[in-house]
């Protein structure tokens, strides 16, 4: 199990909404894990024959970072 910090940020990197951790077995179930926890969801929007998708929180457009400790990685 790994344990990742994260910030969830609107706008840039510098107006985070909120920051934690979370412990997951990767990259991605911490995601998951992170969008079920605060209610984020993925907003797709039809683009010129494609699609852009969005992570939003309450009617907002977010980021969302994750650190990774190296520490976890030192064995391969």
């Amino acid at each position: 199990m790994n344990h990742y910090a994260f910030r969830v940020y609107r706008g840039s990197y510098n107006n985070p909404r909120f920051a934690g951790t979370v412990s997951a077995e990767s990259m991605g179930k911490a995601v998951k894990t992170i969008m079920t926890q605060n209610k984020i969801t993925v907003l797709e929007t039809p683009m010129l024959g494609q699609s852009k998708f969005d992570f939003m929180l309450d009617g907002q457009k977010v980021g969302i970072l994750i650190y990774a400790n190296p520490e976890d990685y030192i064995h391969g």
